[in-house]
């Protein structure tokens, strides 16, 4: 930490990360109070774990997105369904998620 003086009141500075500066794992990291605010969003999670962290999110994308799906076909091949209004206001909300869930299963 770097102090500036500037009329009279002292500033502390902190020095920018570099882009050459290597990725920390969450596992290498003991004390955070040993990081500076610019590294602490570099602390990223081990490879291992991100690859369950992506299986995870994966699975619930498609669950997400099968669940969407099927409200969104049930309501459209019904009828009696699709003159109601609420269940067109339903349809019409579950389009994102199923969008959402479809693009980031990917």
């Amino acid at each position: 930490i770097f102090s500036h003086e500037e009329s009279g009141t002292s500033q502390n500075i902190m020095p920018e990360p570099r882009l050459d500066d290597p990725w920390l794992f969450r596992s290498n990291v003991t004390d955070s109070s040993d990081l500076s605010r610019f590294q602490f969003p570099r602390v990223s999670s081990s490879p291992d774990d991100l690859h369950i962290q992506f299986a995870v999110l994966g699975t619930t994308n498609i669950l997400v997105a099968l669940a969407s799906g099927l409200l969104i076909a049930s309501i459209l091949r019904s009828p009696n369904l699709r003159r109601k209004p609420f269940d067109l206001y339903l349809v019409f909300i579950a389009i994102p998620d199923f969008v959402s869930g479809i693009s980031c299963m990917f």
